[in-house]
């Protein structure tokens, strides 16, 4: 059986409900963009999504859940702006989310979770550089680009903990989408909920009913941060790629000097 996953992109300018590439996705062919694509498509190409483990257990430990037909896709949503972060009522402040939900893409059954294994992240060059120069603000030199590579590297590090979030309820879930998951549990086919699925409790940690949601997610993001880190440090990116793509977001001297005069202005006087 093919366990195996590849990547499905979709450009998305955040107008609509979508299925298929938005043609009015304005940075399609910027380098940034192909960097995060290339990012996504050499992960696939690791030995866990390359073999997509089973590892669903009951509370007690049994495994009751047949696995999921391969080959697996991921959709990999590359958003334009952060407004499509509505569609699944998730805060705009963020950068990427797995997509537990439908959001901006049709449901099935009257129900708002995926049938689909997804991710969303926001790819738009210019809120790169606004992102980089508050970064450079930081710094004692703001004019110096010392730790601009360090910068575009977190940036995609939101990729790839997004992408772990989704391989680990694969793994978790047997394969399953959102959607099958949570029809299961609600025909009490398997005891572990979507969310339960989601962030490994009774899988990955043992399960305990008086443990709060809270405490699982918190627990499951330590893991899935330093997963993402070590995901990214496996891949073997293109030297003149990653550098075509800081370039394209690295501040002038003009923007740094602009920033520098608005940041003083905004400061409370102390007098």
């Amino acid at each position: 059986m093919d366990r195996s996953c590849s990547i499905n992109i979709i450009h998305f300018d955040g107008g609509a409900l979508v299925e298929d590439p938005s043609l009015d996705f304005e940075h399609g062919g910027h380098p940034l963009t192909r960097l995060v694509e290339q990012v996504a498509t050499r992960c696939m190409k690791l030995p866990r999504f390359q073999h997509v483990q089973t590892r669903y257990r009951t509370e007690e430990g049994g495994d009751t859940l047949e696995p999921a037909p391969g080959p697996f896709v991921i959709d990999l949503v590359l958003a334009s702006n952060r407004e499509v972060f509505d569609f699944w009522s998730c805060d705009r402040r963020a950068l990427g989310m797995h997509c537990i939900n439908s959001g901006a893409f049709e449901g099935i059954d009257e129900t708002d979770l995926s049938p689909r294994h997804r991710v969303l992240v926001i790819c738009d060059p210019s809120e790169a550089r606004s992102m980089l120069i508050d970064e450079r603000l930081q710094e004692l030199d703001p004019h110096a680009d010392t730790h601009d590579t360090s910068f575009l590297a977190s940036y995609l590090i939101t990729l790839t903990h997004e992408l772990v979030h989704c391989i680990e309820f694969m793994e978790n879930g047997n394969g399953w989408s959102p959607y099958d998951i949570q029809g299961m549990f609600e025909g009490e086919e398997i005891d572990l909920s979507v969310a339960d699925i989601s962030t490994g409790h009774g899988i990955l940690f043992p399960f305990d009913p008086s443990r709060t949601q809270e405490d699982c997610v918190d627990i499951m993001e330590d893991r899935v941060e330093a997963a993402g880190r070590d995901l990214f440090h496996q891949l073997r990116l293109d030297d003149q790629l990653i550098r075509d793509a800081l370039v394209s977001i690295q501040p002038s001297r003009r923007e740094i000097t602009a920033a520098l005069s608005r940041s003083a202005a905004s400061e409370p006087s102390l007098g």
